[in-house]
């Protein structure tokens, strides 16, 4: 399959949406990119129709994550534009990257390509409305994202559920929208989750690392009360100092997010927490969509506590073996009890990054991403779905016999 991906090459805060370029390239043999920062000044201005037609024929058209996909006017590209010149590095200017994003969104559905696929692994799914769908129904549309075992309805939401930050800022708009599509149109997910580069994995011992426990990241509702449970206890968490420091520095205006090496020390120091920590907890958020935490804790070595998050079985964690289980009332007591075993802790450590090396690494999901790719080419694509920590694709041909 020889694919187009077009994108604007940045670097972005979250891992996933730098890499996504990666995993594509390592999951097909022929790519070419398009996009500001991928290609020529002169290039970008004669347009992405232009460009298909002096480096075509392609297979399939592949949108990367920061296309503003569901942009309906100007103002909305070019807030798209600012967002990224502040929230990532290596970004063109506002100017270049409206125009480019105006230019593909205009294209795509003219694009001679028959096979087009949007990136959308970190997609605020909860967001999304009926507009976002018929946007994705007029593009013709296959989607990377995770598929249907990942989407939970409204009404099953927890309790709790409203005391979230994230759903208060979007409660106006939350919709069943995408939980209505996925279920409806398997053969329109390709399924992916979060992924780990290489990079990211560490083998370093749970007695060589120097802080005790750790809740890194924004403080979910559930993140929170094991904040507040650990602190009655008197049990001291490593600390955010650094992490806070980087935050307030975004709020007074300050670029630390917008340029290369600020963006990256923050990286760098939240990969030094988890490499330096024995125990590390995090929890679903409201909407239980597996986030990249999930696959980063135990990929750094660290043994992983945690609420888990939606279909965390299919895609092959298991209690007490990959993870510990815990409600934020518990976490205190499963600390003391494995800081007192930390051999056992060990093992459980070890299990969880096996399991993630070998089922969520970029490599793994390259090769679950081709293996959906060629069946979509043959026509024969029906889903791909994760149970018991398998991933299988499901194609019309197997289904007949």
């Amino acid at each position: 399959m020889k694919i187009l991906y077009t994108d604007a090459h940045l670097h972005s805060l979250n891992p996933t949406n730098t890499l996504m370029s990666t995993l594509v390239a390592a999951a097909v043999d022929d790519i070419c990119f398009y996009g500001p920062g991928f290609v020529s000044e002169a290039q970008l201005s004669q347009g992405l129709l232009r460009f298909i037609d002096q480096t075509g024929p392609y297979d399939a058209l592949v949108l990367g994550p920061n296309v503003p996909l569901f942009s309906r006017s100007s103002e909305d590209t070019l807030a798209a534009a600012k967002y990224a010149k502040r929230f990532t590095a290596l970004a063109s200017s506002p100017n270049d990257l409206v125009k480019y994003f105006d230019d593909v969104l205009a294209a795509v559905p003219l694009t001679p390509i028959p096979l087009r696929f949007a990136c959308l692994v970190t997609l605020d799914y909860y967001g999304c409305t009926g507009n976002h769908i018929e946007r994705l129904e007029k593009f013709g549309l296959h989607v990377i994202a995770p598929d249907s075992t990942f989407a939970t309805r409204l009404e099953q939401l927890p309790r709790w559920a409203n005391q979230e930050a994230h759903f208060v800022r979007k409660k106006d708009r939350i919709s069943n929208a995408w939980a209505d599509f996925t279920t409806a149109h398997p053969d329109r997910i390709v399924t992916a989750l979060h992924f780990i580069a290489d990079s990211e994995f560490s083998f370093r011992g749970l007695s060589a690392r120097t802080a005790s426990v750790s809740i890194p990241g924004v403080e979910y509702v559930l993140r929170r009360q094991a904040v507040a449970a650990l602190k009655e206890k008197g049990i001291r968490l490593s600390t955010k100092g650094i992490f806070n420091g980087f935050r307030l520095a975004n709020r007074i205006g300050l670029p630390v997010f917008g340029r290369f090496v600020p963006l990256k020390l923050f990286n760098l120091f939240f990969f030094r927490d988890l490499i330096d920590t024995r125990f590390v907890y995090t929890a679903r958020g409201a909407f239980g969509i597996p986030i990249r935490k999930f696959f980063e804790i135990p990929a750094a070595g660290a043994m992983m506590i945690c609420s888990p998050p939606l279909g965390f079985s299919e895609i092959g964690f298991r209690d007490g073996e990959h993870y510990i289980n815990a409600d934020p009332a518990n976490l205190p007591d499963i600390l003391q009890m494995f800081g007192a075993d930390i051999d056992r802790a060990q093992a459980i450590a070890a299990a969880g990054r096996k399991l993630v090396f070998e089922k969520h690494s970029l490599r793994a999901r390259a090769e679950q991403l081709r293996a959906c790719l060629e069946a979509i080419k043959q026509g024969a694509y029906e889903s791909g779905s994760w149970k018991e920590g398998s991933f299988t694709v499901v194609s019309k041909k197997l289904k007949a016999s």
